[in-house]
């Protein structure tokens, strides 16, 4: 996903939370501004940590052990806002009904 956002001076201030500037143009850019809110207000605590390593687990296994790292990272966050119900666009929504397609099938 590439990002074409443009900042107005006023939009940048040395003062701005990041957190108060997503939500505040939420309305814009609704989907960057739902990873942004799960990017920048991850807290740091056994709780938010134990949902992560519960998503590797369900996604990394002996079967997917010669996948990159990297390809293993994307996986997990995919799977985070999956369970967040991070709406999809784009070249994303195909990935989406493949995911969901899986979903339904480990379920049966």
């Amino acid at each position: 996903m590439k990002a074409d956002i443009s900042f107005k001076d006023d939009d940048l201030a040395h003062k701005t939370i990041p957190l108060r500037w997503w939500k505040a143009h939420h309305r814009t850019y609704p989907t960057r501004a739902i990873l942004a809110q799960e990017y920048l207000g991850a807290p740091g605590s056994s709780c938010a940590v134990g949902r992560l390593f519960s998503a590797a687990s369900d996604v990394c296994s002996t079967s997917r052990g010669s996948l990159l790292p990297a390809t293993m990272s994307h996986i997990v966050s995919s799977l985070m806002w999956r369970r967040k119900e991070v709406p999809l666009s784009n070249e994303f929504e195909e990935a989406g009904k493949a995911l969901e397609a899986l979903s339904l099938k480990k379920n049966r």
